[in-house]
């Protein structure tokens, strides 16, 4: 199931190479290039893994890129909720 897609922008002169550092095991498959060229954006995908549609979850991944400062970002929070069906009665 595609959660959803984000872009990573290299806005500096140097190519890049990127690396997850952390991401909860099982969860995701992600779908991110190695590295993202100098001045380009580059476009990445997240699937839940099809054995935790059942479960409810709040989960997080960290990007790392090799520039001299090591930037990390992350997704913090990728949410799925399953919708209880309705308690109350219809009949009169």
């Amino acid at each position: 199931m595609d959660v959803g897609k984000f872009t990573i922008e290299n806005v500096s002169p140097e190519n890049l190479e990127i690396k997850v550092v952390s991401q909860p095991y099982g969860y995701f498959k992600l779908d991110i290039p190695k590295k993202v060229k100098a001045g380009r954006t580059i476009k990445c995908k997240l699937k839940v893994n099809k054995d935790k549609l059942k479960e409810e979850f709040q989960k997080s991944i960290t990007i790392e890129l090799n520039d001299a400062a090591k930037t990390r970002f992350t997704i913090p929070v990728i949410r799925r909720f399953i919708d209880a069906p309705s308690s109350q009665s219809t009949s009169k």
